[in-house]
């Protein structure tokens, strides 16, 4: 005969919901995580009010899937239809429920144990265990696992450029996605790029070789020197491309350049540094491309610039929140 599971005292699951919102907050630190793992593990009824909390949080990831699978039409006209009728409350709500997963509102629950991770506008340098380097963009979460024999890095989420100490061994491997990138020396920046929902190959990651050679591995497998770079999603490689390392990596120097951009990878760039979320409604704005300069700490001089490139209107919600069109 199965014992019914004890549900969650009431003050843990009040507890649990206090740490996810911290650890979901962008703001978090690493002593915020240490402290997240200590209070688990102290009592058995704080791990089983976690456990209630991740699964309503997970329960809201699948009606977020629910509504991607949607048409996209009628889910764009109920949005129109939301935000010119003025219905500001509504449309707050709709972004806030089921769509939060879906606009990347809430992390991964990967997300929320990394051994490093940045919020939203911050950046940050990292010396690792072998004396390589790693810069962390915005928005971006990175385990390290640098066990004998071993030196592996997992990109969650986000960007990074590494500086690879030479002369070890083992290679230094990232890993991100469905693909993975080693060096034995050099320096490199891999980082996501959102692509159409309709995309089968889902998210992308861009390999861009900085200094010395890189590998990059996703089924097949590409050789990087400085100067070139690859994209790689779940259903392989893409080919070997020139890139421009300066402009990948104009984050370290506190600006945004983009150079014949898709419209949607400059909405998902700009997300990472400016608080709330600024959400593109019309998918034709989306495919254009656009150019332009800016400094990191002046985002709503993006949000500006979109709205009089795209000569859409631009509705400001709760929460920072940003609708374009």
């Amino acid at each position: 005969m199965f014992r019914r599971r004890p549900d969650p005292d009431a003050e843990a699951l009040k507890l649990a919901r206090a740490w996810m919102a911290r650890l979901k907050s962008g703001e978090a630190t690493t002593d915020d995580a240490a402290a997240f793992r200590a209070w688990r593990a102290a009592d058995p009824a704080h791990e089983a009010a976690w456990a209630e909390t991740v699964r309503l949080w997970e329960a809201s990831g699948a009606a977020a899937a629910a509504v991607r699978r949607r048409d996209v039409a009628p889910r764009r006209a109920i949005s129109r239809r939301m935000v010119l009728g003025g219905g500001a409350v509504a449309a707050s709500a709709a972004i806030t429920g089921l769509g939060a997963v879906r606009l990347g509102l809430l992390p991964a629950p990967a997300d929320l144990l990394a051994d490093h991770a940045t919020g939203t506008g911050e950046r940050r340098e990292i010396t690792l265990p072998d004396g390589s380097r790693a810069a962390l963009d915005a928005r971006t979460a990175l385990d390290v696992d640098m066990a004998p024999g071993r030196r592996r890095l997992t990109l969650i989420h986000g960007a990074t450029v590494v500086d690879v100490a030479g002369g070890l061994s083992p290679a230094l491997e990232v890993r991100a996605g469905p693909g993975v990138a080693r060096a034995d020396a050099g320096s490199f920046t891999i980082r996501q790029i959102p692509v159409p929902a309709d995309d089968p190959g889902g998210m992308r990651r861009r390999v861009v070789c900085i200094a010395g050679s890189v590998s990059v591995t996703a089924g097949e497998t590409r050789e990087l020197l400085p100067g070139q770079a690859v994209d790689y999603d779940d259903t392989g490689c893409g080919p070997v491309v020139g890139a421009d390392a300066a402009l990948e990596t104009a984050w370290r120097q506190g600006l945004m350049v983009f150079r014949d951009r898709r419209v949607d990878e400059i909405v998902f760039e700009l997300n990472r540094y400016r608080p709330g979320r600024v959400i593109l409604l019309d998918d034709t704005a989306a495919a254009r491309r656009l150019s332009g300069v800016f400094h990191l700490d002046r985002t709503d001089e993006v949000v500006a610039h979109l709205e009089r490139m795209l000569a859409l209107p631009a509705r400001d919600l709760p929460g920072g929140i940003v609708l374009i069109g």
